[in-house]
């Protein structure tokens, strides 16, 4: 973390900076104003809060965990396939709503990529290899880090495998 709060809220959009679970920081009222969590987003609304939150606040952080849950990752993958384009358009928009924040525009395109990455995951390990491609074209038009870049590179390859090697075998035909 730095004196900076939007270069703060930039780090954690992009995945720089390990994320704030819910019920695990304080603020002071003052500080968070009419700031609140997104409703009707179906994921990453508490990464919307923190990010504006943070854009503008000073940050004191304790290393220690001190407060630890679980996520049961299929009821965490589901949210992702139902109404998965019309539910990252509305996420999108309410990201790019942290403008105003004064949140960079290359931080706000790094996140989008990142979430598209994870829709893209979850869709090709659930054997929907067109939406998969779909999200991941979102993914690899986005700036990433090198990691990333390899992990979109690693998908491509699966999914035109899949789709290769999975093709329904061709059935003779009579004459």
């Amino acid at each position: 973390y730095t004196a900076s709060g939007p270069a703060n809220a930039c780090a954690y959009l992009e995945g720089r900076i390990r994320s704030i679970a819910v019920g695990s920081a304080l603020l002071s009222r003052r500080l968070i104003g009419e700031t609140r969590f997104a409703t009707g987003l179906a994921y990453d609304e508490d990464t919307l809060f923190w990010a504006r939150v943070m854009a503008r606040a000073s940050l004191a952080i304790v290393t220690q965990p001190i407060f630890i849950y679980f996520v049961s990752a299929e009821r965490s993958d589901d949210r992702f396939t139902v109404r998965s384009a019309a539910r990252f358009l509305e996420w999108r928009m309410a990201l790019r709503r942290l403008r105003s924040c004064g949140i960079a525009e290359r931080s706000l395109k790094i996140r989008e990529g990142l979430v598209a990455l994870k829709i893209a995951r979850v869709h090709y390990a659930r054997g929907d290899f067109d939406k998969a491609a779909r999200f991941l074209n979102v993914a690899e038009a986005a700036p990433r880090a090198s990691a990333d870049v390899w992990r979109c590179m690693r998908y491509r390859a699966k999914i035109t495998l899949r789709r290769r090697f999975s093709a329904p075998a061709a059935q003779p035909q009579r004459a």
